[in-house]
């Protein structure tokens, strides 16, 4: 026998740093039944007793129709229950739940305003825009922030408007203090004005950072700093000027659309970056991919090929598998760019904000923004390619030049 249902799922008193875990585990357990599409988005919430509470139901004005419903409920129940214990990494309470949707007594739990429709995990439909997408950022502590901010801001403008800086190390602090900033306002504060501030210095910072640290030991050099320029001696060999170093600061310059920085960047020899820290080959092509499509978008094929063969986990020696395949995920994004493909590079961004995700998760209180795919986006958008996918890993302000 048949029966027309209103589904919901529960979970109560999760470890909230394993959310998105386990809503992979749920999702899953939906898409083998063929019920992803009927199922909305996930909400978070906290009760008065401080558990937290997650939850996604079937739309309330579409049931579901299920045979047997008084086997496959407790079934489903045993399956959700061992997936989510697995994801939580300990028990939690999950609750899977059908209300009689021809017996005129729904439970306020199926009555969603503003309900949307799941699709898949956290790739979702936005009402009133064509096939919107959204990853949602892991889980942050944002305690405090409203406080850090006003501090660090004032500290980036303070040193920004001088004296100094007189060495390497000054300048590595005040990008340090810049992605502080930029990470505070992706939370609290994504309209900040301050943004483009923090951006632009961390573009210079690096781009300083590695200019000295490739010169000749003692040689004066011209640095950016704000809307300075300062002439400082070069310190070379030491371990600031890397190819890690190199590739966040041609990010920023991508972002703060500094063309200035992106020259000095685009001259650094590898050499001189592999002399302060060594790193896998694939990071070297995917600079030179940057660089090319800077001045030759069809010229960065081939390295942007040899930096994803490259990144391959039997190819790398160094990093995090995670890491890597956060890095990896991010390189075709660049071939959609070089084609003008807008679907796969709003598909290609998905996922690389998902491995960017996967590896963040579990490494504390970093990651909060997703440097290289917020890069991308902002060479997407001065390319005419729009961006249709949303995330706090991104920052709206800095890809659309507000």
């Amino acid at each position: 026998m048949s029966v027309n249902l209103h589904l919901s799922v529960e979970v109560r008193g999760y470890d909230p740093a394993k959310a998105d875990d386990i809503i992979d585990a749920i999702v899953g357990i939906l898409d083998r039944e063929g019920l992803t599409h009927d199922f909305g988005q996930f909400e978070y919430t906290q009760g008065a007793d401080g558990q937290h509470l997650l939850r996604t139901r079937t739309n309330p004005q579409m049931p579901v129709i299920i045979s047997k419903s008084y086997v496959w409920i407790p079934k489903m129940t045993e399956r959700l229950e061992a997936a989510v214990h697995q994801a939580n990494g300990g028990a939690c309470e999950v609750r899977f739940s059908g209300d009689d949707a021809d017996g005129g007594t729904q439970s306020e739990s199926s009555h969603l305003a503003g309900w949307r429709p799941l699709t898949s995990q956290d790739d979702r439909d936005e009402p009133g825009a064509a096939s919107i997408s959204r990853v949602e950022r892991h889980v942050i502590k944002a305690a405090l922030l409203d406080e850090l901010l006003p501090k660090d801001r004032l500290k980036l403008e303070g040193r920004l408007a001088g004296p100094g800086p007189t060495n390497i190390r000054e300048l590595v602090v005040i990008a340090d203090i810049g992605e502080r900033v930029l990470q505070y306002c992706s939370v609290i504060e994504r309209n900040d004005p301050a943004i483009h501030l923090a951006v632009r210095s961390v573009a210079q910072s690096a781009s300083g950072t590695l200019v000295l640290s490739s010169g000749t030991n003692g040689h004066e050099v011209e640095i950016l700093l704000g809307d300075r320029k300062i002439v400082m001696g070069c310190d070379s060999p030491n371990g600031s000027g890397d190819i890690i170093r190199w590739k966040d600061g041609w990010y920023a310059a991508l972002a703060a659309r500094d063309e200035e920085c992106l020259e000095l960047l685009s001259g650094i020899p590898d050499n001189a970056m592999k002399a302060a820290g060594n790193f896998d080959s694939y990071h070297y092509s995917w600079k030179e991919a940057l660089v090319a499509f800077r001045s030759d978008p069809q010229s960065a094929l081939p390295h942007i090929e040899s930096a994803i063969k490259l990144s391959q986990p039997e190819r790398t020696l160094r990093g995090h598998p995670s890491a890597v395949a956060a890095q990896h995920a991010i390189f075709p994004m660049l071939s959609s760019l070089v084609r003008m493909e807008a679907d796969t590079f709003n598909q290609r961004l998905v996922a690389a904000l998902k491995a960017h995700r996967n590896f963040w998760k579990s490494q504390g209180p970093k990651g909060w923004i997703a440097w290289g795919p917020l890069a991308l986006c902002c060479l997407a958008h001065d390319c005419g390619i729009p961006v249709e996918v949303e995330s706090d890993y991104l920052l709206p302000i800095l890809i659309n030049r507000r």
